[in-house]
Protein backbone atom coordinates (compact mmCIF):
# COMPACT_ATOMS: atom_id res chain seq x y z
CA UNK A 1 0.00 0.00 0.00
CA UNK A 2 1.07 3.54 -0.54
CA UNK A 3 1.75 5.44 2.69
CA UNK A 4 -1.38 7.59 2.54
CA UNK A 5 -3.62 4.59 1.89
CA UNK A 6 -2.00 2.58 4.68
CA UNK A 7 -2.31 5.51 7.08
CA UNK A 8 -6.02 5.80 6.29
CA UNK A 9 -6.71 2.11 6.86
CA UNK A 10 -4.64 1.92 10.03
CA UNK A 11 -6.52 4.92 11.37
CA UNK A 12 -9.89 3.35 10.53
CA UNK A 13 -8.84 0.15 12.30
CA UNK A 14 -7.69 2.14 15.33
CA UNK A 15 -4.12 0.84 15.22
CA UNK A 16 -2.38 3.83 13.66
CA UNK A 17 -0.31 4.36 16.84
CA UNK A 18 0.57 0.68 17.10
CA UNK A 19 1.90 0.12 13.58
CA UNK A 20 4.89 2.03 12.23
CA UNK A 21 6.72 1.72 8.91
CA UNK A 22 10.15 0.15 9.26
CA UNK A 23 11.57 0.46 5.76
CA UNK A 24 10.68 1.67 2.30
CA UNK A 25 9.53 -1.23 0.19
CA UNK A 26 8.95 0.55 -3.08
CA UNK A 27 9.25 3.96 -4.59
CA UNK A 28 7.78 4.96 -7.92
CA UNK A 29 7.26 7.92 -10.16
CA UNK A 30 3.75 8.98 -11.04
CA UNK A 31 3.01 10.09 -14.58
CA UNK A 32 0.07 12.05 -15.88
CA UNK A 33 -0.96 12.09 -19.52
CA UNK A 34 -3.60 13.90 -21.50
CA UNK A 35 -5.22 12.31 -24.53
CA UNK A 36 -4.27 13.81 -27.87
CA UNK A 37 -7.92 13.22 -28.78
CA UNK A 38 -9.00 15.81 -26.22
CA UNK A 39 -9.04 19.29 -27.80
CA UNK A 40 -8.38 20.79 -24.34
CA UNK A 41 -5.33 18.60 -23.62
CA UNK A 42 -2.71 21.26 -24.27
CA UNK A 43 -4.60 23.84 -22.20
CA UNK A 44 -5.12 21.37 -19.35
CA UNK A 45 -1.41 20.49 -19.30
CA UNK A 46 -0.55 24.20 -19.18
CA UNK A 47 -2.98 24.77 -16.30
CA UNK A 48 -1.49 21.84 -14.39
CA UNK A 49 2.04 23.21 -14.86
CA UNK A 50 0.93 26.66 -13.71
CA UNK A 51 -0.84 25.22 -10.67
CA UNK A 52 2.18 23.15 -9.64
CA UNK A 53 4.46 26.16 -10.09
CA UNK A 54 2.16 28.24 -7.89
CA UNK A 55 2.10 25.55 -5.19
CA UNK A 56 5.91 25.43 -5.20
CA UNK A 57 6.30 29.22 -5.21
CA UNK A 58 3.98 29.69 -2.23
CA UNK A 59 5.49 26.79 -0.26
CA UNK A 60 2.21 24.87 -0.26
CA UNK A 61 3.79 22.02 -2.24
CA UNK A 62 6.28 21.29 0.56
CA UNK A 63 3.52 21.64 3.15
CA UNK A 64 1.40 19.05 1.33
CA UNK A 65 4.30 16.63 1.04
CA UNK A 66 5.26 17.00 4.69
CA UNK A 67 1.66 16.23 5.71
CA UNK A 68 1.91 12.89 3.90
CA UNK A 69 5.10 11.88 5.67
Amino acid sequence: MFDVVAKEYLQKMGVDHDVTPVFTNHSSNIYLAFSKQNPQAQNLAKQLDEGLSLLKTTGQYDTLLSAVH
